[in-house]
């Protein structure tokens, strides 16, 4: 359920114009990221492992109909937690506190959207109206981009997680972060040039569900490398100026999380 809404509200998030909306989606698709990372590790403690099922995702071309649906989402979102509270009963303390800390965002959340649906209503959808930023010739670089840092926003999630409580495990939550940041930056292309938007497929092939911090060492070497051999071939055949500059920028964040990983040891 969080798997789905992180990619619901980022989606969302790129295609609505305007910053103040944008920036209040995409924050609290970060916040679904924690609870993803969050829940994850309440599983691995309890012996369990975490799967990468997704719920299903909403995605329109009408802003007003989006940000209803994300309040739809936060309202299933809290049923479902109200469950599980009752279902957990006064048999796991620490897991019940930490649902309850979960029920606290969604609440917010809930009146977030509410609020920005009205001000969508509001003002119109012309007002939000995405308009293309780039010609559909890179329509395959974009989709690709995203595709590709989907997978590693999983991947440094499920690293996290995977690696326990190990000195990376905070710098994989924060690579993660960036690997929405470039999620966003090439979704933000594609509102416009499409009729509606897709989620992307889930990765479920190319995503390892680590279990040891020599796992979450492997798992990421192969993931930055396969980021350094993808943008150094994109970024020379995108024709879009500002595309290949993001995707530059992208190459670069990449670049400084090999550094750092080494330096990790």
């Amino acid at each position: 359920m969080e798997h789905g809404a992180i990619v619901q509200y980022v989606i969302h998030g790129v295609q609505l114009r305007e910053a103040a909306i944008t920036d209040a989606v995409r924050k609290t698709a970060r916040e679904e990221m924690w609870h993803f990372e969050w829940l994850a590790e309440a599983i691995r403690d309890r012996g369990g492992e975490p799967a990468l099922d997704r719920a299903d995702v909403f995605l329109s071309v009408s802003m007003v109909d989006s940000m209803r649906e994300d309040v739809a989402t936060e309202d299933r979102a809290l049923a479902h937690y109200a469950r599980t509270l009752d279902l957990v009963g006064d048999s796991d303390a620490e897991l019940t506190r930490l649902i309850q800390r979960i029920v606290d965002d969604e609440r917010h959340h809930r009146i977030a959207f509410e609020r920005l649906a009205a001000d969508v209503q509001t003002g119109g959808e012309a007002a939000f109206a995405a308009h293309p930023l780039m010609g559909p010739e890179d329509l395959g670089v974009a989709g690709a981009t995203i595709g590709l840092e989907y997978m590693a926003v999983l991947q440094y999630l499920l690293n996290k997680y995977g690696c326990g409580d190990c000195e990376r495990g905070e710098q994989y939550f924060e690579f993660a972060i960036d690997e929405m940041r470039h999620l966003s930056w090439a979704a933000t292309y594609l509102p416009g040039l499409v009729s509606a938007p897709k989620p992307p497929d889930v990765p479920v092939d190319r995503v390892h569900l680590v279990r040891s911090v020599a796992e979450a060492h492997e798992a990421t070497t192969m993931l930055e490398g396969t980021a350094a051999e993808f943008y150094s071939a994109r970024i020379a055949e995108t024709r879009n100026a500002a595309l290949a500059e993001d995707l530059s920028r992208a190459a670069s964040q990449h670049a400084y999380h090999r550094h750092r990983l080494k330096d990790l040891g």
